[in-house]
C-alpha cells in the first residue's frame, strides 16, 4: 500500500531535474558575473581619472590595516538535489533561502593598492512550509504538516583586494591624505561551514504515517570568490563601502541527508564601514 497524494500520484514519482539544476545555477551564477563585472567597468573611468582629489581630512601617517564590518542581503542560487527536493514537496522556493548577512574583514596593505583580506561572514534563513499534496487527515480534519527548514552559511575566506586607483597620497613626510574614492575587484577562496536543517512534521511514505522528526545535516566545502565595490572616505581613518560578492561552493551532506548534495553559492550585496590603522 503506498502512499497518494492530493492528486492521487505516487510519491516515488518525484524525480530530479538535473537540467532543471543546472540552468538555475548558470542563470544566479552568471548574473552574479554579470553584476560584479558591470560594477567593475562602471568603476573604470574611476579608476582611469588622473586627477588626485582630496578626501575629508588627513592622517599623520599612511594606514598600514583595516577594520570592517559589512552588513547585507544574501541570495544563495540553492540549485543542488537536496533544493530541488524541497522545492517540489513543501511550499518553499528559491528566495526563501534568502537572508540578511554579516561578514567582518581584517585587511593588512601590501602596497599602495593591494590588501590581503581576512573574511568571516554568516547568514541564515528560517522558512515555515507544509507540504504540498499531502495533509493530516486524522479525523477527518485536513490539516497542513508543517515543517521549519533553515539553512545556515559561514564563509571563511583569505583574499586579494586590488585598488584600480591609489587610495590616498603623501604631501609630506608625515602627512597623508585619502581619495574621496577608491574601486577595487578581488578574489579569494577558503572554505564554508553549512547546517541545513528541517524541523517538524514529515510523511514516512513506506508506513503511511506521519512522525515528528529534527533532521539534520552539517559539513563544509571548499569556497571560491570573486568581488568589487567602492571605498568612500568620510573621515580620515573611517570609510564607507558597498561590495558585490559570488561565491561558489558545495559539499557533500550527511546525517538524515547521506546521498545529496548541498550548494553552498550565491550573490550578496553589502555595505559598512572600515576604519584604519
Amino acid at each position: 500500500m503506498t502512499l497518494n497524494n492530493i492528486n492521487g500520484s505516487n510519491v516515488n514519482s518525484f524525480v530530479v531535474s538535473r537540467r532543471c539544476t543546472l540552468n538555475t545555477q548558470r542563470n544566479l551564477m552568471n548574473r552574479g558575473i554579470i553584476l560584479t563585472a558591470l560594477a567593475s567597468i562602471l568603476l573604470l573611468p574611476i579608476a582611469s581619472s588622473g586627477q588626485e582629489d582630496g578626501g575629508s581630512g588627513f592622517l599623520f601617517y599612511k594606514p598600514k590595516a583595516s577594520f570592517g564590518v559589512r552588513f547585507g542581503y544574501a541570495q544563495p542560487s540553492a540549485s543542488s538535489d537536496i533544493f530541488n527536493y524541497v522545492r517540489q514537496q513543501f511550499t518553499i522556493n528559491t528566495r526563501d533561502f534568502a537572508a540578511a548577512t554579516v561578514a567582518v574583514d581584517i585587511a593588512i596593505r601590501a602596497t599602495e593598492r593591494l590588501d590581503i583580506v581576512a573574511n568571516i561572514g554568516t547568514s541564515e534563513s528560517s522558512t515555515t512550509s507544509e507540504y504540498r499534496d499531502w495533509v493530516d487527515g486524522f479525523q477527518g480534519y485536513n490539516k497542513p504538516i508543517e515543517q521549519t527548514t533553515t539553512f545556515l552559511r559561514v564563509p571563511i575566506t583569505l583574499n586579494l583586494k586590488l585598488y584600480l586607483r591609489d587610495r590616498g597620497r603623501s604631501v609630506s613626510q608625515f602627512v597623508w591624505v585619502p581619495n574621496r574614492w577608491s574601486p577595487y575587484i578581488g578574489v579569494g577562496g577558503g572554505a564554508t561551514w553549512s547546517k541545513f536543517r528541517q524541523e517538524g512534521r514529515f510523511v514516512d511514505y513506506q508506513t503511511e504515517d506521519i512522525f515528528s522528526g529534527d533532521l539534520v545535516s552539517q559539513g563544509s566545502g571548499l569556497t571560491a570568490n570573486f568581488f568589487s565595490g567602492i571605498d568612500f572616505s568620510i573621515h580620515p581613518k573611517w570609510i564607507l563601502n558597498f561590495e558585490g560578492r559570488y561565491s561558489w561552493a558545495k559539499t557533500d551532506m550527511s546525517g538524515s541527508y547521506p546521498n545529496y548534495t548541498l550548494d553552498l553559492s550565491g550573490l550578496q550585496g553589502t555595505a559598512g564601514f572600515s576604519i584604519l590603522f
